[in-house]
């Protein structure tokens, strides 16, 4: 099995949602597993507010070839509920980046990140087989090519992934614009080449240009 699943509950936060967990587990091993060639990875699921997406209750982090972490806001509404589709997203988006971890890398250039962004957004649709999310569409098309423009004189430099991926008010840098700009990159080339997120996954970002 490629991700093995370890829920940390010793406070008891998420007992409440253990069979919700469970279901979504089974899901994201139908939907995930088959799509890319992970390697073996560890998946760490815990009860962390904080380092969760407002707006859905779950958050998520590849940070190495090997882990993967999913936070959960227990306290969320109506979580049990929306637990199963939220870390379903959540485990395809992480696992595309772990997949690239392994091959081409993340990135560490503005236009490395949007791609492996962008890809992984894409891969949360089509494991899941949902619309975009509302961080891949933030913005309206004239924000979106006004920060294109930007972008294009930085793509190949050093870059501020929190100002770009999170927002910067104070630097004019909207929230989401990176995953926007990304995703857009992303789907551009998927309608050219016909080809889907998870066959993408080695493709070096500078081909998406």
């Amino acid at each position: 099995m490629a991700l093995n699943f370890h829920i940390m509950n010793s406070g008891g936060e998420l007992s409440s949602l253990l069979g919700a967990i469970s279901q979504a587990i089974k899901k994201i091993q139908s939907k995930v597993e088959p799509e890319l060639p992970l390697p073996e990875v560890d998946v760490v699921i815990a009860a962390s507010p904080e380092q969760t997406i407002p707006e859905i209750g779950v958050g998520g982090h590849a940070y190495t070839k090997h882990l993967i972490e999913i936070y959960i806001n227990p306290e969320f509404e109506n979580i049990d509920k929306t637990l199963e589709a939220a870390m379903l997203g959540t485990a395809a988006h992480e696992a595309h980046h772990v997949a690239r971890i392994n091959t081409v890398g993340y990135g560490k250039t503005l236009l490395e990140a949007c791609v492996s962004e962008g890809l992984a957004s894409h891969f949360e649709m089509e494991c899941a087989s949902t619309p975009p999310r509302p961080w891949d569409k933030a913005l309206s098309d004239e924000e979106l090519e006004n920060l294109r423009k930007i972008a294009q004189n930085q793509y190949n430099s050093n870059y501020n992934h929190s100002d770009w991926f999170f927002g910067n008010e104070d630097k004019n840098f909207p929230r989401w614009g990176g995953y926007s700009l990304g995703f857009d990159i992303v789907n551009k080339y998927m309608s050219k080449t016909g080809k889907k997120a998870s066959e993408l996954y080695n493709v070096p970002a500078e081909e998406f240009i």
